[in-house]
């Protein structure tokens, strides 16, 4: 029997002991491991240990660990795995819910290892005999879930199965999915059609066979319980992604369903609804990539592109607009919530780019009626609808709502509300990236100036999406002409550069990646800088150099002091870098002072610090060729000298 020491001495000689068990005697100690999980009566604790040890036994994300672990197993007489085998899927009758489910993973570790060679005879009859015939739902829960999990590591190992099996598989979670069952089995078996959605390939093209798979899917998304409509879900997404050529007489049924789950659905089931047509989005753009590839090489493509997206996206993008003003105001402090708003964004996005210009006539009446609503949720959701649907139409086809829409956007980024600033920051940001060609000159100098006036005073998001536009903005002239004698940005670069590394040190720059985000910004105005800036960066080296000296000396109390002080010395030294290569020459009088604080970088045991360090490195022995050798023993030799006057 195990038990649970929480004593790390006394649970440090039973791990042994399991251990020594495991490689004296294999089978006699699995066979017990199986046999403490069957056993009815016994702790509950005690026997779910027991399957989770048998099963890991057996499993390992590592591919050749997997594959050590499978060999000991098939190495095993088959009458020794016999009884072993029996014991376990026996266990799934158990009495005790937490014994039954892992009894189910033991069981798909085993079948998964075996069904793919055509052993293990009596699993699948059982496991129908258990569906099909058992009048205790427990016992078809725990079945269908080993089904599932089976499903789930044969496609994960890439395991095929034969025609045979597969049918008897899909036979077992059809029945369970029918509106005779129980909604929890009807959850269960859902779960494992979606697992098993891989292996269907024979059915699908059996055109009865297909339509009742699907017929099953499609009224499984109307089940009362909500928890089995999202699943459904999840199984026409898998199906799409499969399958999608099989479509096309079942698509105006699933329109229908799918619109009115976005519309008048719980939030659980409207948003698998929405990730379904994410997943229809990206497999459209797919397969129209591969006729685009094929097109251009000179041979004809056996894809085709049934365009089912821009055949719905007239009644899509209506539902999706209305869903962009339910805003969780506290989307911004927790990264993890996940809501309609934010979901209708993103499939906006896809939409965008799978049908491109088609989807501004579309979106944009609704961005021209609400963006300057006088009730902020409008106001945001309209720049959002904007700003989603920008990576997509040509610029031929957007350029004059870019041009309209700057000066908005301007004055939205001093809105009275946050995520109104913040959703305007980014749009602008999405032009700067993709359309800044349609930004008019003279929209240029208030850009520059109101996005400067963010960084030092609006909350971090804010100032971190404004960030993320400099950065944009900045790419542009990199990509122009690097080397240039000057450019528009010129006459910004001394107070772009002081306003951003201000930021890294300003209130706030823990939160919202802003830190990150500001010395992003900094190295890409580096590199953009033309010519006339020289003068500017190298009165910055110093000021970097400087701090990164200054952390060696900062107090390290928590794990979160050491991470902030490292990843600082990694964003200190990839400024070196850039500014080094910029620079070039320049850097010669600040090169030992540059070396001395790489070296003592190198000393800490951070890997991303050692690697910015390094390239920081590269760059200087690049610019200095053989008098590098020479910053080199400097710096080293000032280090000992340090260390001796201290000891």
């Amino acid at each position: 029997m195990l038990f649970y020491f929480s004593d790390p001495n006394i649970r440090s000689a039973a791990e042994a002991a399991l251990r020594t068990a495991e490689e004296q005697n294999l089978p006699q100690f699995m066979m017990a491991l199986a046999q403490e999980l069957a056993g009815e009566g016994k702790d509950a604790n005690g026997r779910q240990l027991a399957g989770l040890h048998f099963k890991n036994l057996l499993s390992a994300k590592d591919s050749s660990m997997r594959e050590a672990k499978t060999s000991k197993w098939k190495a095993l007489d088959g009458q020794v795995r016999g009884p072993i085998k029996t014991v376990l899927i026996g266990a799934l009758h158990s009495q005790e819910k937490q014994a039954r489910h892992t009894a189910a993973q033991a069981c798909a570790e085993v079948a998964s290892i075996e069904l793919p060679h055509g052993e293990w005879a009596e699993y699948l009859p059982t496991i129908m005999s258990n569906v099909t015939e058992n009048s205790q739902d427990a016992i078809k829960i725990a079945t269908l879930e080993c089904l599932g999990f089976t499903c789930e590591l044969l496609a994960f190992e890439g395991n095929e199965l034969n025609e045979g099996d597969t049918n008897q598989m899909l036979t077992a979670i059809i029945n369970g999915t029918t509106k005779e069952q129980t909604d929890e089995v009807r959850l269960a078996a859902t779960i494992a059609l979606r697992n098993s959605i891989s292996f269907t390939k024979k059915n699908f093209e059996v055109p009865a066979e297909r339509t009742m798979i699907m017929q099953t899917v499609c009224e499984t998304t109307q089940c009362s319980n909500e928890n089995v409509r999202a699943a459904a879900y999840e199984v026409l997404s898998s199906i799409v992604y499969s399958f999608y050529e099989k479509l096309q007489e079942y698509m105006q049924a699933i329109f229908e369903i799918s619109f009115n789950s976005i519309k008048s659905d719980c939030q659980l089931v409207a948003l698998q609804a929405i990730e379904f047509w994410c997943v229809l989005c990206e497999t459209e753009m797919e397969v129209l990539d591969e006729i685009m590839s094929a097109k251009e090489a000179g041979y004809p493509s056996e894809q085709t592109c049934n365009r089912y997206v821009a055949a719905a996206m007239e009644h899509l993008v209506p539902l999706l607009t209305s869903h962009l003003s339910q805003q969780d105001e506290h989307a911004e402090i927790d990264d993890d919530i996940w809501n309609m708003s934010m979901a209708s964004a993103t499939l906006l996005v896809l939409v965008a780019q799978t049908v491109e210009d088609a989807v501004v006539p579309l979106v944009m009446p609704y961005v021209s009626q609400n963006i300057q609503s006088p009730e902020w949720r409008f106001r945001e959701a309209a720049i959002m609808a904007f700003a989603s649907i920008l990576d997509g139409p040509n610029s031929s086809s957007i350029e004059s709502y870019v041009r309209e829409s700057v000066s908005v956007l301007l004055k939205s980024l001093q809105d009275p509300h946050q995520m109104v600033k913040s959703a305007a920051a980014y749009c602008i940001g999405k032009i700067c990236d993709l359309h800044v060609r349609a930004v008019p000159q003279d929209a240029f100098p208030p850009l520059v100036q109101n996005l400067m006036a963010i960084l030092p005073k609006e909350t971090p998001a804010v100032a971190s999406q404004a960030c993320v536009s400099l950065h944009n903005l900045a790419a542009q002239f990199l990509a122009d002409d690097p080397d240039a004698p000057t450019n528009l940005l010129s006459q910004y670069m001394g107070p772009l550069l002081q306003t951003v590394l201000q930021t890294t040190e300003r209130e706030g720059w823990d939160e919202a990646n802003l830190r990150v985000s500001a010395y992003e910004t900094v190295n890409i105005l580096i590199q953009c800088s033309a010519q006339d800036c020289r003068a500017i960066l190298a009165q910055m080296l110093p000021v970097i150099i400087q701090r990164l000296t200054a952390t060696f000396s900062m107090q390290v109390l928590t794990n979160d002091d050491r991470e902030a002080k490292e990843g600082l010395q990694g964003l200190l030294c990839g400024v070196i870098q850039v500014t080094t290569q910029k620079l070039g020459n320049d850097v010669t009088p600040h090169a030992d002072s540059i070396m001395q604080n790489i070296l003592q970088v190198l000393q800490s045991k951070s890997a991303s610090s050692h690697e910015e360090a390094f390239l920081a490195a590269g760059a200087l022995a690049d610019v200095l060729g053989s008098s590098f050798e020479v910053s080199i023993f400097l710096a080293v030799a000032k280090m000992i000298f340090a260390n001796f006057v201290i000891f």
